[in-house]
């Protein structure tokens, strides 16, 4: 399958986990964040993109310790979906329910988003 053929491309993807970093800051408006991608971290999987984000001191100084808690990654589909899960669980698990809720099954259909 060429990349035409699934749709959105990284850069657009990249644009829309952004796009929600900028709805996350926009909920510490009394205590101002910047909140960015760690482009090392992003990593392409059979359904899109998943991009993982903290702080931007945490991501340019890649000290862990000084980031964002509870920042669960955003995976943004091929289709331009994006969704995030959780930080309770390792981001594989996560990857396992969006696999079946975004694959189209036989006599089951795609989710809608």
């Amino acid at each position: 399958m060429s990349a035409s053929d699934r749709g959105i491309d990284l850069s657009t993807a990249r644009g829309l986990a952004e796009a929600r970093l900028r709805e996350i800051e926009e909920l510490f408006e009394d205590d101002p964040v910047e909140l960015v991608i760690d482009d090392s971290r992003t990593t392409e999987i059979d359904l899109g993109w998943i991009f993982f984000w903290d702080t931007a001191e945490a991501v340019a100084s890649g000290d862990d310790h000084i980031g964002f808690d509870g920042n669960s990654p955003i995976v943004v589909t091929h289709e331009g979906f994006a969704t995030q899960g959780a930080s309770a669980h390792p981001v594989e698990d996560y990857v396992q329910i969006w696999r079946r809720v975004f694959t189209k099954r036989p006599g089951k259909g795609a989710a809608s988003s």
